[in-house]
């Protein structure tokens, strides 16, 4: 693995492309100490041995313009947006995983508060997307009674709301059509 620090990210990539090996992340650091573009850091480092075709992720300056982000872990998804809309950083991704912490709460954010950053860096953030909903298989409930379907599907947390319609010729409080349709994810607190 050739040394490409000190360099620019240009020169650092024919280095690397004349080794066989591409540039996989680059991470960009408000850096005082090395001008903008220059690398920073790689990884693997150099010396190693590698395989030709290997990614090297690489720490790149954004310049010597260092400001902290705000810290947006712990606020409400749109109280964070709004901040981010005052700094002069943009929004990255937007990901939510299910938590026990209150829906639309911000868990974590990336790069971290504690890092610098240089104007225009994205700031991208996990939020919480309140408790995991039990989820289930809509089952076909066409020509069963309703009663039936509701001691069927009510333990699971559905809310059935029946629409009562005159068709002659049809046996009276029978299910004549479903939505969603048999076969649909279904999780609980859906209608």
């Amino acid at each position: 693995m050739p040394d490409v620090t000190r360099r620019p990210v240009t020169e650092a990539s024919y280095v690397l492309a004349d080794k066989g090996l591409e540039i996989g992340r680059q991470e960009r650091v408000a850096d005082d100490r090395f001008p903008k573009y220059y690398v920073i850091s790689q990884r693997p480092s150099a010396g190693r041995v590698v395989r030709t075709g290997r990614r090297v992720t690489l720490t790149v300056s954004a310049g010597s313009e260092s400001l902290t982000p705000p810290t947006l872990i712990g606020k409400a998804l749109d109280n964070a947006m709004d901040e981010l809309t005052r700094t002069p950083f943009g929004l990255g991704s937007v990901c939510r995983i299910p938590s026990e912490i209150t829906r639309d709460t911000v868990l974590a954010q990336d790069p971290p508060p504690a890092r610098l950053l240089a104007r225009g860096d994205r700031i991208s953030l996990l939020v919480s997307d309140g408790q995991p909903r039990a989820a289930f298989i809509m089952p076909d409930i066409m020509g069963k009674p309703v009663q039936e379907v509701m001691s069927l599907l009510a333990p699971r947390g559905v809310r059935l709301v029946p629409k009562e319609v005159d068709m002659p010729g049809q046996r009276a409080d029978v299910v004549l059509d479903q939505i969603p349709a048999a076969g649909r994810l279904v999780q609980e607190g859906d209608v």
